[in-house]
């Protein structure tokens, strides 16, 4: 038994012995590891946009990003990732898979991680964080992070969502943590956003966007459509009730607003695009008109309204309309009219003469 215990204690003894080596090398590897990073820090410092002043570092990185455009979050709705892909489908699948890593980490987010320097730089300049491009997957402590880090400046915001998602027959945006962020921002602080673009299930961002948009100057929601009867169609008149008086692009479709929607006050307006108007009526009529005479900056006009066919039923809808004369587009580029009635009112329109 004396000698079972004496090798026990031997045993025990050569033990701590290597602890106590291990504990020795892994203090020296602590050592040489934060050696490594400090001679990296200074490797990084000796090349040439290291010695960049701070602000000059930051107009380089804000050229490296590049959020996704219009038609890149408007194509990612038919985004569904798939284990096979026909040959001819590669390329726009490859297209949607980079927007979809691209949604969940942000070129800026690179930057960060080249050194504690260019992070120190990227994570300090707040103008490299006001485009938030996310979709209901996103990371909300991401999220967090580009507002926290965008400070007080102006906000762009683009929200889209893949297929699969838009078409859940549950779909909640209690399901997704990163959308109840977004809600809460839009509810919260509806004066910091410069631009919002909805390419997703929007009816409850547009219920929550009631307050006044002072600095919003684009609005763009594409919307599912959804064949529903006259009747049944949601009447989008709380929008912005608070006003938006710098409006210049609105862009919507397969939503509702009336004619006297504050979203149609904004003198600046100069891109309006709207694929589903209220349903005809004298009212709606004499609103139509009165509000493309206020808009004298327009460049871009595109609108749906179900007109009758009859000039004789025409004049009925125009009955409510006391100023008929010519309404001056001297600035407009582009006229999209799509209605079939080619009477009165469409010879309203004056538009600038081709030289």
């Amino acid at each position: 038994m004396d000698d079972s215990q004496a090798a026990q204690r031997q045993t025990n003894i050569r033990i701590a012995q290597i602890d106590a080596e291990v504990a020795q090398l892994q203090s020296r590897i602590a050592v040489l590891e934060a050696e490594k990073v400090d001679l990296k820090r200074k490797r990084d410092g000796l090349s040439p946009i290291a010695r960049l002043p701070p602000e000059l570092l930051a107009q380089v990185f804000s050229s490296y990003r590049t959020p996704l455009s219009h038609l890149e979050l408007k194509s990612f709705r038919e985004y569904k990732r798939a284990d096979f892909m026909r040959e001819e489908d590669l390329q726009e699948g490859r297209a949607w898979d980079a927007a979809h890593q691209k949604l969940l980490r942000p070129d800026i987010l690179a930057l960060c991680h080249v050194s504690q320097d260019w992070r120190d730089v990227a994570l300090g300049s707040q103008p490299l964080w006001t485009h938030i491009q996310v979709q209901p997957r996103s990371s909300p402590s991401l999220l967090r992070m580009m507002w926290n880090n965008a400070g007080e400046l102006p906000i762009q915001l683009d929200i889209t969502a893949a297929l699969p998602d838009r078409l859940e027959h549950d779909f909640d945006s209690s399901n997704f943590p990163a959308l109840i962020i977004v809600l809460g921002l839009v509810k919260i602080y509806l004066g910091r956003f410069k631009s919002i673009g909805i390419y997703t299930h929007s009816h409850e961002l547009l219920n929550a966007m009631s307050g006044c948009g002072e600095r919003l100057e684009s609005l763009v929601v594409v919307e599912d459509y959804v064949n529903q009867r006259p009747e049944e169609r949601v009447l989008f008149n709380e929008v912005l009730m608070g006003g938006c008086p710098n409006l210049r692009y609105l862009d919507l479709t397969s939503i509702l607003i009336p004619w006297s929607s504050p979203l149609l006050s904004s003198p600046h307006l100069t891109h309006l695009a709207l694929d589903d108007t209220p349903l005809p009526t004298p009212e709606s009529i004499a609103y139509l008109i009165s509000t493309v005479r206020r808009l004298p900056m327009l460049k871009h006009l595109k609108l749906y309204v179900d007109l009758p066919l009859g000039n004789e039923e025409m004049d009925f809808f125009l009955s409510l309309t006391t100023d008929r004369s010519p309404i001056e587009l001297t600035n407009l580029e582009v006229l999209d009219l799509q209605w079939d009635h080619r009477g009165p009112l469409t010879l309203s329109f004056r538009l600038k003469r081709s030289r």
